[in-house]
């Protein structure tokens, strides 16, 4: 397990620097990009806690900005995460949110 870990601490070091730099830039956009790639290490390493916070954050950047697109995929990834630690019904709401989203992306595409 900590042979594991270790290889997720460095790709989550990047990601965390990624996030950082785009915060002191003011680039919220790539910065919400570079939270979602955060929480999944932070979700693989165990920091389901960390993890939420900053997917709860990335989707409200998401809707504030207008990206349906990165908005449905942190819905998506919170339902997944909650539904992992047995959270069904909020799981579930986050899951339909991002089914949601998809829907009317692709019947805009059409």
């Amino acid at each position: 397990m900590s042979i594991h870990l270790g290889k997720l601490g460095e790709p989550e070091r990047f990601h965390g620097r990624a996030l950082d730099i785009f915060e002191s830039l003011g680039d919220r956009h790539c910065g919400a990009y570079a939270m979602q790639s955060l929480a999944g290490f932070q979700a693989a390493s165990g920091e389901l806690g960390p993890a939420s916070a900053a997917l709860e954050r990335s989707l409200l950047i998401f809707r504030q900005l207008g990206d349906r697109s990165g908005e449905a995929s942190s819905a998506q990834l919170l339902g997944e995460l909650h539904r992992s630690a047995g959270r069904a019904e909020l799981a579930r709401d986050y899951l339909d949110q991002a089914v949601v989203l998809r829907g009317s992306l692709a019947a805009e595409a059409v």
